[in-house]
C-alpha cells in the first residue's frame, strides 16, 4: 500500500471556473511486472473516494511479446467509441494516441471535450 498523504496537486487556472481541475502526479517504485494494481485516490480531509481504476504493468523483459496499440485523430464521436470498444478486446499492454484526441480548439470553456475522451477508455 501507498501513502500519498503528502503529496501536493497542481491546479490548473486558465479554464472556466465550473471545469476546475487539479492534476496529481505520483512516481510508485517497487511495483512487480506483470501484475494488476488497484489504485484508488481518496481526499486526505473527507475520505471521500475521488477516483477508483485499476493499472497492468508491464510484462517483464523475458515475456514473448508486447501487444502495442498505436493511433491519433480518435474524437470523441460514436465512431471513436467503437474504436475503443474493439480495440480493449486485443488486451493492449501499451496504448499509444498520437494528436488531434479531445478537439478542444484552444478553448477555455472545451474542457470537457477532454473529460469525454478519457471516458471512452
Amino acid at each position: 500500500m501507498f501513502n500519498l498523504t503528502n503529496s501536493r496537486p497542481y491546479e490548473l487556472t486558465d479554464i472556466e471556473y465550473i471545469g476546475k481541475r487539479n492534476i496529481f502526479t505520483l512516481f510508485f517504485e517497487g511495483l512487480q511486472t506483470g501484475t494488476v494494481y488497484n489504485v484508488l485516490a481518496k481526499d486526505a480531509i473527507t475520505n471521500l473516494v475521488l477516483m477508483r481504476t485499476t493499472y497492468r504493468t508491464l510484462p517483464g523483459q523475458n515475456a514473448e511479446e508486447l501487444r502495442m496499440a498505436v493511433g491519433g485523430d480518435i474524437g470523441i464521436e460514436k465512431d471513436a467509441s467503437k474504436l475503443i470498444s474493439y480495440l480493449t478486446t486485443f488486451d493492449p499492454d501499451v496504448v499509444l494516441i498520437g494528436g488531434d484526441n479531445a478537439y478542444d480548439d484552444g478553448m477555455n470553456t472545451c474542457f470537457y471535450s477532454w473529460d469525454d475522451m478519457y471516458e471512452l477508455f
